[in-house]
């Protein structure tokens, strides 16, 4: 019975999945028509895809500004250094 049961619940969870990627595919046909036809008509994103403010609400974390590449790989170089350094002071201490 249990099998049934999530046997159905897969396959409504699958058609779910489908309603909305005909309805995002739907939406995304429209806005390629407004670029094509008029760009100056085209609708934002938020009135394109309006759940989308729900899901940018939530966020509690601020956005934070892109980081060079070579501020990143720096910061990357950082941390192993500083993880090689403890694990040397560690096997000094053992001895």
């Amino acid at each position: 019975m249990q099998i049934i049961s999530q046997i159905k619940a897969n396959r409504y969870q699958h058609e779910e999945q489908l309603r909305e990627q005909a309805i995002m595919d739907h939406t995304q046909a429209t806005l390629m028509a407004f670029a094509m036809n008029d760009p100056q008509k085209m609708p934002s994103v938020a009135k394109a895809y309006p759940f989308l403010d729900k899901f940018e609400g939530n966020q509690s974390q601020p956005k934070q500004e892109p980081v060079a590449e070579w501020q990143n790989d720096q910061a990357m170089l950082i941390q192993q250094a500083m993880v090689v350094k403890a694990t040397l002071q560690r096997k000094h201490a053992q001895k």
